[in-house]
């Protein structure tokens, strides 16, 4: 699983300047793929084994979590760079966003897949930080993931390092209701 995304929704915003910008968003790319390391971590658990999630989640029998990451080479590449090049500091800060942000869509089609094939239902994936799920839920799903023996840590802000990582919250059942705030 990487995650791999198309430049188009990125380009397409140029309208007739896109012939001007895409080799910079292609060389980018380019920037973005050496220096990336994409990983999925994940596990499910009973939803019994995580009550205070569980108790969001009517007709949760198992809940996924799991965080999505590029590891952290982008983000230092774009920190250094921004001061001599803000444009392609900006740029490849954006493709990673995108990058990060397919790879965690790319999970969860494959966790829904998975349990349609075992004949259950998968419900949207919540990421803490959105919505009515508070972000200090961040701490509780790199913890059960092992994230601190992974490279990944949550601060004090509650804001996950590497920066470009998502976690997600995704409950399974054979009768899933609406996700209560």
């Amino acid at each position: 699983m990487d995650g791999r995304f198309s430049l188009e929704s990125l380009l397409a915003r140029y309208g007739a300047r896109r012939a001007r910008m895409q080799p910079i968003y292609e060389q980018m790319l380019g920037v973005a793929q050496q220096l990336a390391e994409p990983r999925i971590l994940r596990r499910s658990f009973a939803a019994g084994e995580l009550p205070a999630i569980a108790s969001r989640l009517p007709g949760a029998e198992e809940i996924v979590l799991a965080v999505s990451t590029l590891g952290p080479r982008i983000e230092a590449h774009v920190a250094s760079s921004f001061e001599d090049d803000p444009g392609r500091a900006v740029i490849l800060d954006e493709i990673a966003n995108a990058w990060v942000g397919g790879l965690a869509r790319q999970l969860h089609l494959t966790v829904r897949d998975e349990a349609r094939a075992r004949g259950m239902l998968a419900g949207p994936a919540f990421r803490p930080g959105i919505g009515h799920w508070p972000v200090a839920l961040q701490a509780s799903i790199v913890e059960a993931l092992g994230g601190s023996q992974t490279g990944i840590t949550v601060l004090e802000s509650m804001m996950m390092s590497p920066e470009k990582s998502i976690s997600s919250i995704i409950a399974l059942g054979h009768r899933l209701g609406r996700s209560l705030p």
